[in-house]
């Protein structure tokens, strides 16, 4: 029994490391879905450019985290769970993406209700369903 002890020490180990990294991963992104929601909650109190830069910004974040999820290094006995893990952060983090690229208007084209602002809106609103309809959290 004694010669399991050390063994046992290290599996249980490697779990909590492996599941204090998903935390911390989860913690992040939902910061960032947090970060988002504030932004899109009123996307016409902000100009087309800080917009667009903020998006970028969180983008570029989640792009991050995604790729932390991705070196992750599970037990045996989580590397299907941790591959649907980092498939759903590469997910969220073309979630940010997109809008950046579909909001850019038409060059000369008025914000109202076909400018820029307006399709902003529109588009961060999907996101915001797609972000928080998550793929991590079907199971519940």
């Amino acid at each position: 029994m004694g010669a399991q002890l050390p063994a046992e020490t290290r599996k249980v180990g490697s779990y909590r490391t492996y599941l204090d990294g998903v935390s911390a991963a989860i913690t992040d992104s939902a910061a960032l879905g947090k970060q988002l929601d504030r932004l899109i909650a009123n996307p016409t109190k902000f100009s087309r450019k800080q917009l667009i830069g903020t998006l970028d910004q969180l983008s570029a974040k989640q792009a991050e985290i995604a790729v932390r999820a991705d070196r992750l290094k599970p037990p045996d006995t989580l590397k299907s769970e941790q591959a649907v893990f980092a498939s759903g952060m590469r997910v969220r983090a073309d979630g940010f993406k997109t809008p950046a690229h579909r909001s850019h208007g038409e060059p000369g084209q008025e914000d109202g209700e076909g400018g820029s602002a307006f399709r902003a809106g529109r588009v961060f609103r999907r996101t915001r369903r797609l972000l928080h309809g998550s793929l991590l959290h079907a199971d519940a």
